[in-house]
C-alpha cells in the first residue's frame, strides 16, 4: 500500500486533479483496487483497475449479490448519464493511476 496524497491533515485541501490515495494489488496481478481522490473532495474506494498483457483499464467499485439461481451477479456502485461521461471517468482514473505509478518508480531509483 502506498499513499501519495498528503494533505497534512486538513480536509478542505484537495488536489487540483484526480489522485491516487490508495493503491492495494490482489492476490492474482491482474487486479488491482484504487482509492481516487477527485478535485471537489470527491473519494472514490475500492476502483477496480484491472491489467492483462500491458493494457489498463478500469471498473467503477461494485457491489456482489446472489441471485435466485446461486449465480453471483455485480451491480455498480456509481452510475453515468451518458456513455461519454463513464468513459471520462476511465479516462480520468487511468491518468491518475499514471502518475502514481509513475511517482512511485521514481521514488524507488
Amino acid at each position: 500500500m502506498s499513499i501519495i496524497y498528503d494533505s497534512h491533515g486538513d480536509p478542505r485541501i484537495v488536489p487540483a486533479r484526480p489522485t491516487v490515495t490508495y493503491y492495494r494489488p490482489a492476490g492474482s496481478g491482474t487486479l488491482t483496487f484504487v482509492n481516487v481522490l477527485f478535485p471537489g473532495g470527491l473519494t472514490v474506494n475500492d476502483v477496480r483497475l484491472f491489467n492483462k498483457d500491458g493494457h489498463r483499464w478500469v471498473s467503477p467499485p461494485v457491489r456482489t449479490y446472489q441471485k435466485r439461481t446461486g449465480e453471483t451477479e455485480y451491480k455498480w456502485l456509481l452510475e453515468f448519464s451518458t456513455p461519454e461521461k463513464q468513459e471520462e471517468f476511465q479516462a480520468e482514473v487511468l491518468a491518475a493511476v499514471e502518475r502514481f505509478l509513475g511517482e512511485e518508480e521514481a521514488a524507488h531509483e
